[in-house]
């Protein structure tokens, strides 16, 4: 008798009746294949399923009911219906969020700026710059990186591990900047006074809670929970406000007040972010939900994208802070104080309403691209990124010509009496900040695509001219040549991402 594997090859040969194709011959089979006849209750035809007779014919199979057309549609129109309606709710929280915040941040620099005088405000503004260093060096590139990964890690189940990634490497950067920060406090008291240390103290703290607060909030933001971050938007300047009005109230008017103020109001939002986070991620939290392995290859993807930022990140500093200090070194504080306002009425609320559409669009454009391996995805995400582009373009020539059209009106409203001879400045600075706004939109192509070490030269060679550019102008014309350097530096800024950017997206088609 042939082997079992013959019988099988030699039982597929089994012929159909040409006239009924579902009826099965048996007739070809040779005798000698089968051990015995085929009787009405064989058992092979039975696992087989076929009626015992002559000419055995398959069991009828299964009728599947067709769902109805209109169903189909109608269930279409209403997953469409409900996806426009998640959209509507998920982009106003952003926008009521940013609005609201802005009008607080208004109302705590009318409020500041009417107890503090000009010198006051200045001071302010300069100490401000040590938490923007430790921002750019430490916490904005562990934030950027937390922002690109943590919905991929979700999508990928493995967001536990990358939530104990990022916690390592943010429990590092504290103790960096707790150590350094005691350092330079300790000497700033010892060199200058009391007062000054104080003042650096308050100035180090804002910077590690906020760093921290940074962090946390990139969490919800990629993970797409906008009711919180935009509820700890509203709630940021409002804390700043109402603690600074009571310290204010409590112990002077001074500048360290004021930073103290901002001190305590950082408790109070990192510790909110903290218990909206553990509150919604329970089981991202949870340390036996992750494993050690895949912990270190997240913490290791997140350090290859987050030390581009680091790079030049000193270098941004410098160029952001330079116009403060370079004010400083070449006129008063009483000017520093002053061209501050002037930042925070033209360069910040245009910042800040470029970068709701970008607290929004950021998590989607980078939950179309994933990883970044998939050539349609990044494709996808690169047509977004244009279409807001051209958008943020468009609303910049609008805040122009609404900056030119009541800068007076704008400044007496919302400052003191002795800030208001700068508002004529206040156009350039919406155009410079509507400029520079763009060109970080563009920067999310590399972003999404996780090239971001193609922005190293780019940032690092901008922020030194930018630099430069405003050392030279306030040396030359005060604040007018700062207002002049920052819009040179942003137009520079957009047509070299924007050149980049199309030498990538040609090499992404070529590919």
């Amino acid at each position: 008798m042939p082997p079992t594997s013959v019988r099988i090859a030699n039982i597929a040969r089994i012929g159909f009746n040409q006239k009924n194709k579902s009826a099965i011959s048996v007739t070809g089979i040779r005798s000698w294949l089968l051990p015995r006849p085929l009787g009405p209750n064989s058992e092979l035809l039975g696992r087989l399923g076929y009626v015992a007779n002559e000419r055995m014919t398959p069991v009828p199979p299964v009728q599947v009911e067709q769902p109805d057309p209109a169903d189909i549609r109608q269930n279409r129109t209403t997953a469409r219906a409900q996806s426009w309606q998640a959209f509507a709710i998920e982009y106003s929280s952003i926008v009521v969020g940013q609005v609201v915040a802005l009008l607080c941040s208004l109302w705590v620099v009318k409020i500041l700026t009417s107890r503090l005088n000009s010198a006051q405000y200045g001071e302010l503004a300069l100490g401000l710059t040590l938490g923007g260093l430790a921002t750019q060096l430490c916490y904005g590139p562990l934030q950027q990186a937390t922002l690109r990964y943590f919905a991929p890690s979700l999508e990928a189940d493995s967001g536990p591990s990358c939530y104990f990634a990022v916690k390592s490497i943010l429990k590092r950067l504290n103790v960096y900047t707790a150590v350094v920060g005691a350092g330079f406090v300790i000497a700033i008291g010892v060199t200058f006074s009391e007062h000054w240390g104080c003042f650096a103290a308050a100035a180090i703290l804002v910077a590690l809670l906020g760093g921290n607060e940074r962090v946390v909030d990139a969490f919800q933001a990629s993970s797409r929970n906008r009711l919180v971050v935009a509820s700890h938007q509203i709630l940021w300047p409002v804390l700043r406000g109402c603690f600074a009005i009571t310290l204010i109230h409590l112990f002077g008017a001074s500048s360290t007040a004021a930073m103290s103020a901002f001190a305590c109001a950082s408790v109070v939002l990192v510790t909110s972010q903290i218990v909206a986070f553990r509150t919604k991620f329970r089981r991202v939290v949870n340390p036996h939900m992750h494993s050690a392995m895949d912990t270190g290859r997240w913490r290791q993807r997140l350090k290859e994208y987050a030390w581009p930022f680091a790079t030049w990140g000193l270098f941004s500093w410098l160029q952001q802070s330079s116009d403060r200090w370079a004010i400083q070194i070449t006129g008063d504080t009483q000017n520093v104080g002053k061209f501050a306002v002037l930042s925070q009425l033209g360069y910040a609320p245009t910042v800040l309403g470029l970068s709701s559409v970008v607290a929004f669009i950021q998590p989607i454009i980078f939950s179309r691209a994933g990883e970044g391996r998939d050539q349609e995805r990044l494709r996808s995400a690169r047509r977004i990124n244009l279409v807001i582009v051209i958008g943020f373009l468009l609303a910049t020539v609008l805040g122009v010509y609404g900056a030119f059209s009541y800068h007076a009106e704008i400044f007496r409203m919302l400052t003191g009496p002795a800030f208001n001879d700068t508002s004529y400045l206040l156009p350039w600075m919406v155009l410079s900040a509507g400029l520079y706004s763009t060109s970080e939109a563009a920067s999310m192509l590399f972003m999404s695509s996780a090239t971001t070490k193609k922005l190293v030269a780019p940032k690092i060679v901008l922020s030194i001219l930018g630099t430069v550019f405003n050392y030279c102008g306030a040396y030359l014309d005060g604040i007018r040549g700062v207002v002049c350097a920052s819009l040179l530096f942003s137009c520079i800024s957009i047509l070299w991402v924007a050149a980049l950017a199309l030498k990538v997206s040609r090499e992404a088609h070529a590919a």
